[in-house]
């Protein structure tokens, strides 16, 4: 079995680029060292005896023999972790790396590096146990019996690995403090890139967790304190000594239940950038908004428009829309600058889906701009605003007022029902007006854009089980609002305590509604839920929540409005939930109570990650739907 170079550390794939590059295999290897003792930009430069010694910094007697030994050291322990230890790595691999020479000031040749890539090639399959699979039979079904899947089997023992070197204890007690959800342990497996690539980047990550703790309870103390010197006003009044990202932060965002949704944001940023420094000791250096774009975004107060999407989002494109938001929304780049103004910090909740919704329509040629070096307010005004005519020199504030003009000529009328149907069209696929009234007159939509969430909540309940808890509870049991048909007189049921039912997958059915009865049985419904997706998928567990309260029925309103029926996310509906038995993703269907003169259907799926696709709304006034 032949590994891709991808799957090397950084470290090793820089040691062999440097090899296949050479045209003679007994070149020698030499690293540009950085200031922490790691290669600077991962080069590595060819190099002779005589060259070493006519360099300056080695013309002292012994400084050739130091920095051969110093490149070989760095290329051993690029090996070390890719292994998970000294211990682990296969006897041909440590015979081709000729470990005993080591510290003996011999120099790292292109050909010896080559040598080491094709024995660990020819061991791929013990490089892949050595990381991937835990020691012990016990220590699998130990982690099966958490309520793990198989196919997480492998990130979870790789951070078990890690976290049993980094700390010193053993494998059994590492998974006790990995495997259990909310542990600073178990949120670094779940924000993975650079974290569970060696034991020394998940111990700082183990630092890290820390130090943001601290860090966003000194942000809350400034956006509490700025809200009260303020008398929460529009115009808040700031300390001097006030932080870049405390003279940004949104009152509306940065909240103490928030903490986990903020911090998600934030380390997948820091997981996925090659530049974020592990090491840094000043937490505003690695987690202000003047530095981690996630937390400039976080800051400016966004809304609920973008959270859900945002989680789905893969992380390299994620950080495109970062900067996107952040190039049409000024942020303040120093404390000496003013705070941005309340009418420019964001779009509004009326524009922020619209908004975003363009940029993740054109996200690829947004990713590409960005690649090039030519993302800025101008090229994204021209590649997603086309329809929005600029005069001179590119201005924030004419978007927001062109935006803004787009939406109250979609929305003109008499027809109320008509204009917040073409908002939803233009939210969910990103059209023009233009487009949107053709869709709303034809019934032919766009397509929708890529990554929208069918769900969306607000940042606090991004993955917060107990949020999501609070939240369904409160909408199962409520009195229905009816929705009218063509005939005024006719609701959609007439029964004050209305049902929504519930049918799991063991076949059991609940409905739930106001009555005492139907009360007990929203509590058995949440508790179902956390038992079908495991308390180790907190994420997963939250999303299905959120699915089966206003959040997620929300999607009837809009389906309906367009066949002119008048709906809130109260109306009942029916649900079954589906569970895969290989993946463990549930699948929600929805559908309409019977009696009705009209059937509506659509489904949700929730992986154990959390991420939710959805099909298209299906309507008829000819009951009952096909099968779907």
């Amino acid at each position: 079995m032949t590994l891709d170079i991808n799957g090397y550390n950084d470290t090793f794939k820089a040691f062999v680029a440097f090899a296949q590059g050479r045209a003679s295999g007994d070149d020698i290897a030499r690293g540009s060292f950085g200031e922490n003792g790691g290669l600077a930009g991962h080069e590595i430069h060819a190099g002779t005896t005589d060259r070493l010694r006519n360099w300056r910094n080695w013309r002292r007697e012994g400084g050739e023999q130091d920095a051969n030994n110093v490149t070989r050291t760095l290329f051993i322990n690029a090996v070390i972790d890719m292994f998970g230890g000294r211990d682990r790595i296969p006897e041909s691999v440590k015979k081709a790396m000729r470990t005993n020479d080591y510290g003996h000031g011999k120099p790292l040749t292109a050909r010896r590096i080559l040598l080491v890539k094709d024995a660990i090639d020819a061991n791929g399959s013990m490089r892949k146990k050595a990381l991937s699979c835990f020691h012990t039979p016990e220590l699998r079904q130990a982690a099966l019996d958490r309520g793990y899947r198989e196919t997480e089997l492998v990130r979870l023992a790789r951070a078990v690995n890690f976290y049993a070197a980094a700390t010193g204890c053993s494998e059994e007690a590492a998974l006790a403090v990995v495997a259990e959800p909310g542990s600073d342990a178990n949120r670094l497996l779940r924000y993975g890139g650079r974290f569970l690539s060696n034991a020394r980047n998940f111990a700082d990550g183990l630092r890290l967790v820390g130090l943001f703790r601290g860090w966003y309870e000194n942000l809350l103390a400034a956006v509490a304190a700025d809200k009260e010197a303020s008398g929460g006003s529009r115009h808040p009044v700031h300390a001097a000594e006030d932080s870049v990202t405390a003279l940004n932060a949104s009152w509306s965002t940065v909240l103490p239940e928030a903490h986990l949704g903020v911090e998600r944001f934030v380390f997948e940023h820091i997981a996925h950038d090659p530049n974020a420094n592990l090491k840094a000791t000043d937490p505003e250096e690695i987690f202000g908004a003047g530095n981690n774009l996630a937390t400039a975004f976080v800051c400016q107060g966004f809304g609920k428009a973008a959270w859900n999407t945002l989680a789905q989002v893969p992380h390299e494109k994620r950080t495109v829309l970062y900067k996107s938001f952040g190039l049409l929304c000024v942020l303040a780049r120093n404390p000496q600058q003013a705070k941005v103004g309340q009418g420019v910090r964001h779009f509004g909740m009326s524009l922020n889906p619209i908004v975003l919704s363009r940029l993740l329509k054109h996200i690829d040629r947004l990713a590409e701009l960005d690649a090039q070096g030519r993302l800025d307010a101008e090229t994204i005004a021209a590649t997603c605003f086309p329809d929005v005519a600029l005069q001179g020199p590119y201005k924030t504030k004419a978007l927001f007022k062109a935006l803004d003009h787009i939406v109250d000529q979609v929305t003109d009328g008499d027809d109320w029902t008509a204009g917040c149907r073409r908002v939803a069209i233009l939210q969910a696929t990103g059209c023009t007006a233009a487009e949107a009234f053709q869709a709303h007159e034809t019934g032919i939509e766009p397509p929708p854009v890529p990554y929208l969430s069918a769900v969306q909540t607000e940042l606090d309940k991004l993955h917060s089980v107990e949020n999501a808890w609070d939240q369904l509870e409160g909408d199962l049991v409520r009195p229905f609002t009816y929705a009218p048909l063509a005939n005024p007189e006719q609701h959609l049921l007439e029964d004050k305590n209305c049902n929504f039912n519930v049918a799991f997958p063991d076949g059991e059915r609940l409905a739930t509604n106001s009555t005492e009865q139907g009360r007990a049985n929203a509590r058995s419904v949440v508790e179902k839920i956390e038992t079908l997706c495991g308390r180790v998928h907190p994420r997963q567990t939250a999303n299905v929540m959120l699915l089966l309260s206003q959040a997620g029925i929300s999607i009837l309103r809009g389906g309906l409005k367009v066949h002119g029926i008048e709906s809130n996310e109260h109306s009942p509906v029916d649900f079954a939930l589906e569970q895969d038995a290989a993946t463990g993703d549930i699948t929600i269907r929805y559908s309409s109570p019977a009696g009705l003169p009209f059937a509506f259907a659509w489904t949700c799926t929730v992986s154990l990650h959390g991420t939710v696709t959805s099909t298209p709304f299906q309507f008829t006034d000819n009951p009952p739907l096909p099968a779907h």
